[in-house]
């Protein structure tokens, strides 16, 4: 897994759990399963969004930290909405 993948799994993680209470694992895995490609993978990922204090795993149910929320209200604020062309071919 690549660090370009790893960052996107982490955004879109971040992103749902910002939005719901909590989830478990498995979830989280079925979800974004053909990123993760292994289990080992999702473990690796999980661990460093952990380590980081992003997130929180307890019986196998994720929840968001507070740093973890505030990671996803700086991803919102850059990114820039999709341009709008009117091009006639």
């Amino acid at each position: 897994m690549d660090r370009n993948t790893t960052l996107i799994c982490i955004a879109a993680i971040l992103e749902t759990l910002s939005e719901v209470d909590g989830a478990p694992e498995t979830m989280i895995w079925l979800g974004l399963q053909s990123q993760f490609e292994t289990l080992d993978n999702y473990y690796h990922v999980a661990g460093i969004m952990r380590d980081a204090r992003l997130i929180k795993v307890s019986h196998n149910y994720v929840t968001i930290t507070e740093k973890g929320r505030s990671t996803v209200a700086k991803l919102k604020a850059t990114r820039q909405p999709a341009e709008v062309t009117n091009e006639r071919t």
